[in-house]
């Protein structure tokens, strides 16, 4: 019966039972069941809402360069945070294909927040990211606007994109986000073949057509330029004492 409801409605049927609203979405089922069984444990209340994440101010949050002061969290550190809830890395291919629109970091205290705004993979809406990380690297919280995303320890591929973007900017002071369409190069004028031969002269290039007059592909030489040069630079100061 729960296997066919979404994650949003598990939890809403969680919280009126004064249930924990934690895990993902085989977890909330397993404890609806759980609860169903013993009756919802009489008058033993668990926690009825996720822990809040705590983010600072809008005004602290700047965004990420290569001369950005953030803590070295490398790949290691977050394929540890995953495992820590037996969960896969997901957000790799998300990042490589521009899911990340943005990326900014703000450092209060001991600990350093980063927040992103990343596109969903299958719906056209956005989500807000937030991680903390300690300055040794160690990845504290995180917090994703998505349905599995909720509380202190998201562990959703939303978060994971925001924190392969971290770990790149750490590792090759790059990071790669979301273009929009005038950001791209325009391909109209690009060939459609490849050319891997010796170059060709213009005059020898294979023309369909053939040429009704004739073409002179030979530039002037220095000298004749000179010349022209001193004629028009002649003629231009005549005219100017006239």
């Amino acid at each position: 019966m729960y296997s066919f409801m979404t994650v949003v409605q598990l939890k809403n049927e969680l919280r009126q039972r004064n249930a924990s609203v934690t895990g993902k979405k085989a977890d909330l089922i397993e404890r609806l069941e759980a609860y169903d069984r013993n009756f919802n444990f009489g008058a033993d209340p668990g926690p009825s809402e996720d822990p809040r994440y705590e983010c600072p101010p809008v005004s602290c949050f700047k965004d990420i360069n290569a001369d950005s002061p953030i803590p070295p969290l490398d790949r290691h550190e977050i394929q540890a945070y995953f495992e820590k809830f037996n969960a896969q890395n997901k957000g790799k291919d998300m990042y490589e294909s521009r899911c990340l629109l943005t990326a900014r970091y703000a450092s209060v205290g001991a600990s350093t927040y980063f927040q992103g705004q990343c596109k969903a993979q299958m719906k056209k809406v956005t989500y807000i990211v937030n991680v903390k990380v300690s300055k040794e690297g160690n990845i504290e919280q995180a917090n994703c606007e998505c349905a599995a995303g909720s509380g202190i320890e998201a562990h959703c591929k939303h978060v994971s994109v925001l924190l392969c973007a971290v770990e790149d900017m750490c590792r090759t002071k790059t990071i790669m986000v979301h273009q929009v369409t005038t950001q791209k190069l325009m391909t109209f004028k690009r060939p459609h073949k490849v050319f891997y031969r010796s170059p060709i002269q213009a005059q020898n290039l294979p023309m369909s057509r053939p040429r009704k007059q004739a073409v002179n592909f030979n530039p002037l030489k220095r000298e004749d330029m000179m010349e022209n040069y001193q004629d028009y630079v002649h003629n231009l100061a005549i005219r100017r004492a006239v």
